[in-house]
Parts: C-alpha cells; structure tokens; sequence
C-alpha cells in the first residue's frame, strides 16, 4: 500500500480530474452496505413497520443455495467496477509509453498483495496447519480475477478482450454441464454435485468454506475474470469512445436491461447461483452492473450533476481502507466511548440500535472524509 495524490487524484475539481464521477461513486456506493449500511437498514426496520423497508431487509442476506438478492450484487460489482478503471490506470500508462512488462510486473505484486491480504483477514496469521488455514477469500479472488483480467488488457485490444470474455464464460458454462462429477454425473447442480465442488473438495488441500464447496473456490475466477474484463470493456468505451455522453449513457442502460432478460431466460437450463458464480448469475450482474453506472454516469457525468454524490465518493476512494480496516480496528469501541452515553441519556432504549449504527458510519465516513481532504489514498 502507498499514499499517493497523483494515481488516485480526488474528484474534488472536476475539470482536471481524469476520472468518470459515476465509477467513484458507485464505487462508495457499493461498499456503503459493507461499512454499516445493512445495518442501518435492518435497525431502520426494528423501529418503523413499513412494508417496504421489511422486504428490503430480505435482500440484505444470501440465498442459501441458489437465486439472487442485492447482497449478492456487492462482490461482483466492485470486481467489474476494478475492471472499468483499468482503462484509466493501466490504460493511460500504455498511451504514455510504459513497458507492457512493468505494468504486468505491477499488477502480478498488486495480485499477490491481495491474495496475502485475504489471507490474513480469514486468520491466516495464527498459523493452523493447512487443512485448517482457508486461503481462498473475497481479496484473494479479487486478486486471480483481476491479473487475469489485467493480462489480457495489457496485451490485448478491446475486440480480442469481448473474445476472451465470451470464450471464458462459454468455456464455464460448458465444463459445469459436459463434465462428469463422480457419483453423480454431470451437469448437477447441487452442493455436493457441482464440478467447482468437487474440484474443491478433491483438489484443494487446504480449508474450503463449506463440506462441499468453496464460494470463493480458484476455480470460480473464471467467472470473476469475465465481470472484471467486462468491467475493462465498459471502462473503455466511456473513456474512449468519442459519443455524446447522453448516448453512451443510454447504451449501458440498454445493454444492462438486455442482459438482465437473456440471464432471466437462460434461468430453466443453468441457475443463477452466487455459490458457484454460474454464468447465469454472471450474466444477471453484468446487466445490473450496467444498469447502475450507465444510470449514474446520466446524472454525474452527462448531466454534470455530482456533487450530491460526495457521500458515497468518499467511501469510493478508500475502498481497500474500508474492507481492511472492518478487520483489523474496532470502530464499534470507538463509536461507543464517543457517542453511547448521548444515545443512552437521551433517547428511547429501542432507538439504541439504529441511533448507533448512523454514529458508526458518521464515525467511519469522517475518517475517509479526512483522508479524502488530505489526498491519502491507500491502494494496492
């Protein structure tokens, strides 16, 4: 990780600044529901019996096996939103003239950090023996999915990119339905008769999450690197393309809504299941992906209306700060020494919970707010 003004400059002056406001604050927006937002929703809904807001909580939690929610759009969002500032990134060092071997030199230590970080975070430090140490991880994911997208961006063009993304989730979609699982055959799409299971099962030698599967398996990358590479093709045609922005914003609501009903139909031969990233589930991501940029990037950056996003900007530019820092410091003290006996003296017992879930991200985002002010940027 590094401090660094000059890879991430902040948003804050708008004609300057070579970043698309919509990924930023869709970016903060996503990662608002892991740094408090569920739980601000779900006390919400303790307090005020609003039909609306109950069914909202229902989509604050995984399906067991298969089926989707908003919660499962959270991971796979911020992978392909990884893939959309590629062509910021990495993309204005190749038209600078970097070597294609330096940034893949960069992008193999970011990888690596990653995988190490994730790690970590599953208690890798405590040093059990590997039958007992989960290496797999939401970070580590991140970090196969995105060299393997990063890769292929550095040496390919966007054509040879949509090849690749096509060719991979075929490929995926083949081998879950071709290939034959012992004692049960194939194309099962169960716990225990998935070929990613299976794999996990029999392959790896290390902790896996579940008796029968992993749901950030190595296997299941494919998929990830698929959302990421989308993600570099989405990146490109906003930076790159010369259309009216009015244009390129109804294009991605299009083609997000056009998604979203080919993933639908393909539903009756393939399930959409987050538990195994199956390319239906791939596909119904991709289109709300699209869906939510090309929406925001209407309004921030057609329109020009973006400053009522600075909330979620924020939170967008120090994402890494928010997931590691959850792991490693407890807010949750700090929230209660700052603000607890105020809560307490002053307002109704059943008021606790929701009055100190709004202390915990006012606690949360005034510390990014301060990193945003002084340009400190943790990356990877």
């Amino acid at each position: 990780m590094n401090k660094t003004s000059e890879t991430s400059p902040a948003p804050i002056q708008p004609e300057t600044t070579p970043r698309i406001h919509s990924i930023d604050a869709l970016r903060g927006l996503d990662m608002f529901w892991i740094a408090g937002g569920n739980t601000l929703l779900i006390t919400l809904a303790t307090v005020q019996d609003w039909q609306w807001l109950n069914w909202a909580t229902t989509q604050l939690q995984h399906p067991q096996w298969a089926g989707f929610t908003f919660f499962d759009l959270i991971f796979p969002l911020f992978l392909f939103l990884a893939g959309a500032s590629m062509p910021i990134s990495l993309g204005k060092k190749l038209d600078q003239g970097a070597s294609k071997t330096t940034l893949l030199r960069k992008v193999s230590i970011r990888s690596l950090i990653l995988i190490i970080l994730g790690i970590i975070y599953n208690g890798g430090l405590q040093l059990h023996t590997l039958e007992n140490t989960r290496l797999c991880s939401v970070l580590g994911f991140i970090g196969i999915s995105y060299f393997i997208a990063a890769l292929i961006f550095i040496y390919s063009d966007a054509k040879h990119r949509a090849t690749w993304a096509i060719g991979l989730l075929a490929g995926y979609y083949a081998a879950l339905t071709l290939v034959n699982v012992p004692g049960h055959g194939a194309g099962t799409l169960t716990p225990d008769g998935i070929l990613t299971g299976y794999i996990d099962r029999t392959w790896i030698p290390w902790k896996i999450y579940t008796p029968h599967y992993d749901p950030e398996g190595p296997f299941l990358t494919i998929s990830g690197t698929v959302v990421a590479l989308t993600g570099s093709l989405t990146g490109s045609f906003l930076t790159k393309c010369s259309w009216n922005k009015f244009i390129k914003a109804a294009l991605l609501i299009l083609s997000g809504i056009t998604l979203y009903f080919a993933a639908v139909a393909m539903e009756h031969h393939m399930i959409i299941a987050k538990n195994f990233w199956s390319p239906t589930f791939v596909i119904l991501c991709l289109g709300w992906n699209l869906i939510l940029l090309g929406s925001l990037y209407l309004i921030m950056d057609a329109i020009g209306f973006w400053q009522w996003a600075i909330f979620f900007t924020v939170i967008g530019m120090n994402s890494i700060t928010i997931y590691i820092g959850l792991r490693l410091f407890d807010l949750h003290k700090t929230n209660h020494f700052l603000f607890a006996g105020t809560i307490q003296k002053y307002f109704k017992t059943e008021y606790h919970p929701l009055l100190t879930s709004i202390t915990f991200i006012i606690t949360w985002w005034t510390i990014l707010f301060f990193m945003y002010r002084k340009k400190i940027f943790l990356k990877i």
